[in-house]
């Protein structure tokens, strides 16, 4: 009697062990999109933490589907409604948050994590999905305003603290070495 009642309690020990490793398995595949995320400069590990959750062989249809603004080849080809939305509540100064996936020609990807929060805008790249460059790095930074250039038929997104500050004046500062601004991506237009 005691024997069964001791193969009892481990056969249940062993099964309670199962489900409680089959339940905790983490599906990166299914992160909970539905709740944005607002972060400012004082959350960086939460905005590491929320790129993280993206694996690391994460590919663009991938991120199209997960509702990402999505980049390649200077083209967009997902999320466009996203970064409208994004635009629009950032126009009627209201806190935001989006996640952009650029892909670069050998088909790496850049997440960065840009957001709107009490008049500021901040980013955070992750450029650990970047394979073949040995580039393994994040990086944050934070300015007053975000512009839209309309250059040669792409709009360049870029932060600048200077308003004023021209599309020319950004490539002069970076061709001599100079960081005023964070050149962030750029895309075609629609009309061309």
């Amino acid at each position: 009697m005691q024997r069964k009642l001791i193969s009892t309690i481990m056969l249940i020990g062993v099964i309670s062990i199962s489900l409680f490793f089959v339940g905790c398995k983490f599906d990166n595949k299914n992160i909970n999109k539905s709740e944005k995320k607002i972060y400012g400069k004082s959350k960086i590990q939460d905005i590491k933490d929320l790129l993280k959750m993206y694996p690391l062989d994460y590919n663009s249809d991938e991120a199209i589907k997960d509702g990402l603004f999505v980049i390649s080849d200077n083209s967009i080809v997902g999320g466009e409604e996203n970064w409208n939305d994004f635009i629009s509540k950032v126009g009627d100064k209201k806190n935001d948050s989006i996640i952009v996936a650029t892909i670069s020609n050998k088909g790496d990807m850049r997440l960065m994590y840009l957001s709107y929060l009490d008049n500021k805008f901040f980013s955070y790249f992750d450029m650990t999905r970047f394979k073949d460059s040995g580039i393994d790095y994040y990086s944050s930074d934070e300015y007053k305003f975000l512009k839209i250039y309309d250059v040669l038929g792409e709009s360049n997104i870029a932060l600048v603290n200077d308003e004023s500050i021209t599309y020319e004046e950004i490539e002069n500062d970076l061709a001599n070495g100079l960081v005023t601004s964070c050149n962030l991506f750029t895309f075609k237009n629609d009309n061309d």
